[in-house]
C-alpha cells in the first residue's frame, strides 16, 4: 500500500513539472518558418522564430517584429524582404537575428530588394552571412543597432539608400572589400557610427565604398585590416564623393609587404572629398619605411577640400597627391617633411591626450587648441573651433538582454 502510495504521489509530481514545464519548452522550440509570408507581426510570445527555409517577404506586405524576439537561422538559406521589414527593438530590449546553435559557417543571409523601405531599431545582427540592400528605391534605415561577427561582410548596398544612426558594425569579414561596410551605386549617409575591427582580404578593412556617394557626421573608424595582399585599412572610396565630418580615423592596419604598390595605408579617394575635423591617426604599419603615405588622392580634376583636421602619426605619414589632382587644405596639422601650403597649416606635433588609450583628443597645450579655420562654427565652451576630431556624445546600444536563453550563439 505505502509503495503504491508512493508511485501515485510520484506520478502526480511528474505530471504538474511536466504541465510547469510544457510553455517553457514550446517557446524554446519556438516558432518555424519559411516560405512566403504576408503582412504579419512576430510576436515575443512565440520567439525565437526559426528560419527553416527560404523565407519572403513580398512587395505590398509588411512583417513587423516586436521588442524582444529572436528570429535564429537554422540554415543556410536567404530571408529576402522584398516588401517591409520593421524590427522595432527598445533600449530596454532589442530585436535579435542570429544564427542558429551547431550551425557552424552554414550561415543565412538577410536580404532587402524590391524598391522599399525598411526600418531597424535597436537590433542586434550577429553571427550570419550579412544584411544586403539591393535595388534602385531600396531603403534600409537602422537607428541605435549592431551588426557583428557576420562572415561575408557586414552591410552591402548596391543601387540603394542607406542611413545608419548610432550603429556599430564590428568584427565581421571573410569578403574581399569593405569588411564592415561595403557600398556600389550608393547614397549612404552614417552619422554616430563605430566601423571597428572589421577585415577584408583586397581593399577597405572598414569601409569600401564604389561611385555614388557617402556623408559621415560623428563617426568612429578604428582597428580594422586588411590582409598582406591587399591595401588601405581604414576606408577606400574609389570613383565616389565622400563628405566627413568631424570623424576619427585610428588604428587600422595594412600589413604592405614589399611589392605591394598600394599608394595608400589607410585612406584613400579617388573622388570629391571633403574633410572637416576629422583626425586621421596611428593608422598603417609600424616599423616599415615605404614610399607611400597614410592618405592619397587621385583622379583627374579630383579635388579634397580639408579643414580643421589632423594627419599625424600614422605609418607611412602625410597625404600623397596624384599631379592631376588638387588639394586646398587649410588650418589643418599634416605630418611631412615641411609644412603643407595653405592658410594656417601646421606640421607639429598636435598632441593627443593618449595614444596608448586610443585617446585622440588636444590635451591641454596642443597646438590645435583654438587654431582651426575662424570662420567655423565655434566649439561648445564658445571659443575659436579646435584643430581635429571632437568626441562626440555616447551613443545608445541594444542591451545585451542576461535574462533571455541563448538560443543561438552570443558574440
Amino acid at each position: 500500500m505505502r509503495l503504491l502510495l508512493c508511485i501515485v504521489l510520484a506520478s502526480i509530481l511528474l505530471g504538474c513539472y511536466q504541465d510547469a514545464s510544457e510553455p517553457h519548452r514550446q517557446r524554446e522550440e519556438g516558432t518555424p518558418v519559411k516560405g512566403t509570408i504576408g503582412t504579419v507581426t512576430w510576436r515575443r510570445t512565440k520567439s525565437p522564430y526559426r528560419i527553416a527555409g527560404d523565407l519572403v517577404v513580398p512587395p505590398g506586405h509588411v512583417l513587423t517584429i516586436e521588442p524582444g524576439v529572436d528570429v535564429v537561422f537554422d540554415t543556410a538559406v536567404v530571408f529576402r524582404v522584398e516588401g517591409s521589414l520593421r524590427a522595432l527593438g527598445t533600449a530596454q530590449d532589442s530585436v535579435r537575428i542570429l544564427n542558429g546553435p551547431g550551425n557552424l559557417r552554414l550561415l543565412g543571409t538577410l536580404w532587402f530588394s524590391n524598391g522599399d523601405s525598411s526600418a531597424l531599431r535597436y537590433a542586434r545582427i550577429s553571427d550570419i552571412g550579412g544584411v544586403y540592400v539591393s535595388g534602385f528605391g531600396t531603403r534600409l534605415d537602422m537607428a541605435n543597432s549592431v551588426i557583428s561577427a557576420c562572415y561575408g561582410g557586414g552591410l552591402h548596398a548596391d543601387s540603394a539608400r542607406v542611413r545608419l544612426e548610432a550603429c556599430t558594425i564590428r568584427g565581421n569579414g571573410g569578403v574581399p572589400s569593405g569588411g564592415g561596410i561595403n557600398l556600389r551605386s550608393c547614397d549612404a549617409e552614417l552619422i554616430g557610427c563605430a566601423i571597428s575591427e572589421n577585415s577584408a582580404d583586397v581593399a577597405g578593412g572598414g569601409i569600401y565604398v564604389e561611385r555614388g556617394s557617402i556623408v559621415m557626421t560623428d563617426c568612429l573608424v578604428e582597428r580594422n585590416a586588411v590582409a598582406p595582399t591587399g591595401s588601405v585599412g581604414a576606408l577606400y572610396v574609389k570613383n565616389a564623393a565622400a563628405i566627413l565630418r568631424n570623424c576619427l580615423i585610428a588604428g587600422n592596419r595594412s600589413p604592405r609587404p614589399p611589392g605591394n604598390k598600394a599608394m595608400a595605408s589607410d585612406v584613400y579617394f579617388t573622388g570629391a572629398a571633403d574633410l572637416v575635423n576629422c583626425t586621421i591617426a596611428t593608422n598603417g604599419s609600424p616599423g616599415r619605411d615605404l614610399p607611400r603615405r597614410a592618405a592619397y588622392v587621385g583622379g583627374a580634376g579630383l579635388v579634397l577640400h580639408m579643414t580643421n583636421s589632423i594627419i599625424w602619426g600614422n605609418q607611412p605619414p602625410g597625404i600623397a597627391l596624384n599631379p592631376r589632382a588638387t588639394a586646398t587644405i587649410t588650418y589643418s596639422i599634416i605630418q611631412g617633411d615641411t609644412t603643407w601650403a595653405g592658410k594656417g597649416n601646421l606640421n607639429t606635433d598636435p598632441l593627443y591626450v593618449s595614444v596608448a588609450n586610443g585617446d585622440y583628443r588636444l590635451r591641454t597645450g596642443s597646438p590645435g587648441i583654438d587654431a582651426g579655420d575662424p570662420s567655423s562654427p565655434r566649439d561648445p565652451d564658445g571659443t575659436r573651433a579646435d584643430i581635429g576630431w571632437r568626441s562626440p556624445v555616447p551613443v545608445e546600444l541594444p542591451p545585451v538582454e542576461a535574462a533571455r536563453r541563448p538560443t543561438a550563439r552570443r558574440n
